[in-house]
């Protein structure tokens, strides 16, 4: 929250470093990094710290979730699925996920699957489309 929240030109780095000295094995910070990578055009780099937070922590549904989005978001909806359905799997009411997974099925064309994921999202609180 430190990094989105906090008015400094330093925020991102602090936080993210505050993140590893509490547990250098968890890939959240990494995750956040990634997406950090990503506002400043380099989406290369967001892949490789999104994969990097995954590899380090993949037991979190967010890290799932991060790598999911980077790979929907770099036009691999494909590859972004399992990432996504995982994530859903792990944390079922997180409303964001249920948006992805909406638009990897539309994506895909597969638009019946498009449908049912859809109406979960909103039933979770996000803007419907």
């Amino acid at each position: 929250m430190t990094a989105a929240l906090t008015p400094s030109l330093k925020r991102l780095e602090q936080s993210v470093e505050r993140a590893l000295t509490l547990d250098p094995d968890k890939g959240l910070a990494f995750s956040i990094l990634g997406i950090h990578e990503w506002t400043n055009f380099n989406p290369a780099r967001a892949l490789e710290l999104s994969s990097k937070a995954y590899d380090r922590d993949p037991s979190d549904p967010d890290v799932w979730s991060r790598l999911g989005s980077c790979l929907l978001y770099l036009g691999k909806a494909g590859d972004a699925l399992p990432f996504i359905e995982e994530a859903i799997d792990r944390d079922p009411v997180y409303a964001r996920n249920h948006a992805m997974l909406t638009s990897i099925n539309l994506c895909l064309g597969d638009f019946e699957k498009a449908y049912v994921c859809g109406p979960r999202m909103v039933d979770l609180g996000f803007p419907g489309m």
